[in-house]
C-alpha cells in the first residue's frame, strides 16, 4: 500500500477526534490496521506511554494560545503591558 492509502485512512479516521483524549492512539490503530495488521500488536508498547503524551499535547496547546493571543494583540497595537505587570506583581 502507498502513500495515498495512509493518508485517506488517515483522514477519514481523524474526522471529530481533535477534541478527544486518546483519539490519536485509536487513530493511529486504525491506519497501522489498514495498512499492515501485524503492525497493530506493537502498539502495547506506545499504550503505557499516550496518557503522558496526550497531557504535553494539552500543555504545549495551551501555551502555544496563549503565545499567539499576545503576538496579535502587540502586532494590531491591543496590548497594554502595565496590565500583565500589575497583575503579575498582585499575585
Amino acid at each position: 500500500m502507498g502513500r495515498s492509502t495512509i493518508l485517506v485512512v488517515a483522514m477519514l479516521a481523524s474526522k471529530g477526534a481533535s477534541g478527544v483524549t486518546g483519539a490519536g492512539f485509536v487513530i493511529l490503530a486504525a491506519t497501522l490496521s489498514a495498512i499492515s495488521p501485524s503492525l497493530v500488536p506493537g502498539m502495547a508498547i506506545l499504550l503505557g506511554i499516550d496518557k503522558f503524551m496526550s497531557e504535553c499535547r494539552a500543555l504545549m496547546n495551551f501555551i502555544g494560545n496563549g503565545v499567539t493571543t499576545i503576538v496579535i494583540a502587540r502586532s494590531g497595537g491591543e496590548l497594554d503591558r502595565g496590565k500583565p505587570a500589575a497583575a503579575l506583581d498582585a499575585g
